[in-house]
């Protein structure tokens, strides 16, 4: 479920924390999933987390996601 801010969570709680390190990860440009993953993983640890992430970059066409390669890359 994708957490956003509101009298329950705070920011820093919600899905939308977690989008900046994918981002600025991805500025190196095209890259696997499982790769993405590790880089991030001190960031956000949770793999749920990650994936809810991922999932709302998708949704907001910020991600290309290139399904036969498992890669994705930032949309510019």
């Amino acid at each position: 479920m994708i957490r956003l801010p509101n009298k329950l969570y705070t920011f820093k709680e919600s899905t939308l924390a977690l989008l900046p390190p994918i981002m600025a990860t991805l500025e190196m440009g095209l890259m696997p999933v499982a790769e993405l993953r590790e880089e991030v993983w001190r960031d956000i640890p949770s793999a749920t987390d990650f994936i809810e992430a991922l999932s709302l970059l998708l949704a907001l066409r910020e991600l290309i996601l290139d399904e036969d390669k498992g890669t994705v890359e930032y949309a510019r």
